[in-house]
Parts: structure tokens; sequence; C-alpha cells
């Protein structure tokens, strides 16, 4: 069974609270996760959320000044094999 869901990773935690509640506060779902290895950041931390609220997450971004965002990363997990893809 495949899941894909979108990460978006910071180079701190702050950022990435903010982000989460940005996302909590305008009823969007997401939710704290691990930054699986796969993805190569120095992150801990990082927001998943489902690919269909991609674009709504980009506009919080932008208009909430998120500068330490490393990127995005499509997480494709299929079994027990974990896929990380910079988009």
């Amino acid at each position: 069974m495949n899941s894909i869901t979108i990460i978006a990773a910071f180079r701190s935690r702050a950022q990435t609270m903010k982000l989460f509640q940005a996302a909590k506060q305008n009823h969007v779902p997401c939710s704290i996760v691990n930054t699986p290895r796969e993805a190569g950041t120095p992150c801990g931390i990082s927001v998943s959320y489902t690919p269909e609220v991609h674009a709504y997450m980009q506009r919080l971004m932008y208009k909430g000044n998120f500068g330490g965002l490393i990127g995005f990363f499509k997480i494709t997990r299929t079994g027990k094999k974990i896929t990380a893809d910079k988009i």
C-alpha cells in the first residue's frame, strides 16, 4: 500500500511550529512529524500534510514570512520503503 504526504522542512523548530499553528488556525489538517532521513535535511521536525492542501499551505507561508524554509518534499511510503523527492 502506497501513502503519499508532503512535508515542509525548515531550518528551525520555531518556523515549523509557526506554520503548524497557522495551519491549525485556518483549519488545515496537518501534523508535526520527525523529518525522514531520506529527505537529507538537517532539521529534526517538519510539518506533514496531504497533497490536496499543498497550494493552501504555500499561500499561508507566503503570507506569514517563513524565511527559514529548506524545501517541500513528497514523501512516498511503499511498505517499509520511504522515498523523499524535493518539489
